[in-house]
């Protein structure tokens, strides 16, 4: 009963979300490509600099999140990393991979999910995780994805220009200031920000209605298990160990163990670095994510 309940109270609604954005594009054949970037360069970084900006949160705690979230990162990017090369896969498929193990669905999908499952105490907590893997993508994962295809330097020139990661520092400045943002700033950015989950999911419905033309099915369920097993196992000792309260260990663990970003497939159709690949891990990730994530939400409610 209670699996039923949380697939119905929680999954389900974002579920018809996500199949609306696929009607859309089977119907309309509506180009992607708008959609992604006005997510990518608009709405994201104003949900980011909202999210931090107006955080009510203690620093210690905010930073908690913060660190916690670098350490499980860059504990995905070596089991990733090592994977990868046991693979032999070649740079941008390497690339790919990479990405898809260690961003997870922590935006649309995750901030959904927590605030459907434990309200709005939890959603200042699940934004501090979401912002700051929003500035690992915008960093670190625009590194990892150009360089499937480019130099050095091309890449950190690609990592310069996305507005997510100067979204986040001013965020993160304006709250530890205490800075309140003119009237006419603050609410346009608040309506941005409260449309960026709607467009999220879909974009993601729009991904899901892409015709999958699967190569490397071994390698991208790999990839897809690292993502929805591993990273939760791994997730659970680490929140132990950083003392979270129930709600926050919690809601953190739903976001840890969600399929991987949608834009990572944003990222390596931008860099071109094997966005087949990353499609369909995506859409592989989020269709085996579905019942896992009902099971942990079942656990977690109960």
């Amino acid at each position: 009963m209670i699996v039923f309940q949380v697939f119905n109270s929680i999954i389900l609604p974002i579920a018809i979300i996500v199949a609306i954005g696929s009607v859309l594009k089977l119907w309309k054949k509506t180009p992607s490509d708008g959609i992604s970037q006005t997510v990518l360069y608009i709405f994201s970084p104003a949900l980011v600099f909202t999210g931090i900006g107006s955080s009510s949160m203690p620093l210690g705690k905010i930073s908690e999140i913060v660190f916690f979230t670098l350490l499980l990162t860059i504990i995905m990017f070596v089991i990733s990393r090592i994977i990868s090369l046991i693979l032999k896969l070649d740079d941008a498929t390497k690339s790919a991979f990479i990405l898809c193990v260690i961003f997870m669905n922590s935006g649309n999908l995750g901030l959904s999910l927590v605030l459907l499952t434990f309200g709005q105490q939890a959603l200042d907590q699940s934004l501090v995780f979401f912002s700051t893997q929003a500035m690992l993508n915008s960093t670190i994962g625009i590194y990892i994805a150009s360089r499937g295809t480019q130099g050095i330097t091309e890449s950190l020139k690609a990592v310069a220009k996305q507005p997510l990661l100067y979204a986040a520092i001013l965020g993160f400045v304006v709250n530890a200031l205490g800075i309140t943002p003119i009237e006419p700033l603050q609410q346009s950015t608040k309506m941005l920000a409260e449309a960026t989950i709607p467009c999220m999911l879909i974009v993601l419905g729009f991904q899901l209605s892409n015709q999958i033309r699967i190569n490397n099915l071994g390698t991208i369920l790999i990839a897809v298990f690292l993502r929805l097993v591993v990273c939760t196992l791994v997730s659970i000792p680490l929140l132990q160990m950083f003392g979270f309260s129930d709600i926050s260990r919690n809601a953190i663990l739903i976001q840890a163990s969600t399929p991987p970003a949608v834009v990572i497939t944003i990222l390596t159709n931008e860099f071109n670095s094997r966005p087949d690949f990353a499609a369909n891990t995506v859409v592989i990730g989020t269709l085996l994510g579905l019942p896992t994530l009902t099971g942990l939400l079942a656990i977690l409610s109960n």
